[in-house]
């Protein structure tokens, strides 16, 4: 069967690969559910980027109170915070901050991170560094609280403002000289994530060209490899 795989699609990249060359084997399709991924936000944003001028510094946040996390205050554990479930807020969450990294900037030269981990051994708050050649990427993830802020993009020429980085929702460009903008039309969560769906019939019934679900394919295996660097940098 073709399988649309709740993010992260895997725990290891090299699962990720075996899965992916199964697939390929069967001629089936194997993506990762990720909302913003196939929305025309994505596209505006990676078409204003040059506007921007030489990117300085940027930062991704995806901070929310858990709906669990009550049952966990009590003394239960939920399954998003079992260690044997690969539970945590990096995977839940801060795959969320990972994967705009990674599509807009592709992989960082180094990766630095700490993670904040729970009495169940997995981690409640992380945040991590990536660093480029000529910038700093700060990424930051909580299940156990709300954060009020919004993601940026600073360059030499402006600042994108970013109000959901997980859905790619609440964009503002706000250049040096002039005034801010908003950039493509504001969409409810279930047409974001109609549009996911909508890509995953396209791959099926071959409606896009096969270059477009190869490169899919190719930021996440980009991705499930500074995942696992993320991983192991705030296990130290």
């Amino acid at each position: 069967k073709h399988v649309l795989c709740e993010k992260p699609i895997v725990t290891h990249p090299d699962e990720l690969k075996r899965l992916q060359a199964l697939a390929a084997g069967k001629n089936l399709i194997y993506a990762e559910a990720i909302m913003y991924l196939h929305t025309p936000a994505r596209r505006a944003v990676l078409d204003i980027l040059p506007e921007l001028g030489e990117i300085t510094g940027a930062h991704f946040d995806f901070s929310q109170l858990s709906s669990r996390y009550d049952e966990l205050a009590r003394g239960d554990t939920p399954n998003v915070f079992k260690p044997e479930m690969a539970g945590g807020a990096l995977n839940d969450l801060g795959i969320y901050c990972v994967y705009p990294a990674v599509d807009f900037f592709g992989p960082p030269q180094d990766i630095s991170a700490q993670a904040h981990r729970l009495s169940t051994g997995v981690d409640g708050t992380g945040a991590a560094l990536f660093r480029y050649p000529k910038f700093t990427l700060s990424l930051a993830w909580s299940k156990l609280g709300q954060s009020r802020g919004v993601s940026q993009i600073i360059g030499t020429k402006g600042t994108l403002t970013i109000r959901s980085i997980s859905q790619l929702q609440g964009i503002t460009f706000c250049p040096r000289n002039g005034e801010a903008r908003a950039l493509a039309q504001p969409l409810q969560k279930h047409e974001v994530m109609s549009s996911e769906a909508q890509a995953f019939c396209d791959f099926i019934l071959n409606r896009t060209p096969a270059a477009s679900y190869a490169e899919t394919c190719a930021l996440t295996s980009r991705v499930a490899a500074c995942m696992e660097a993320v991983r192991k940098a705030a296990a130290d």
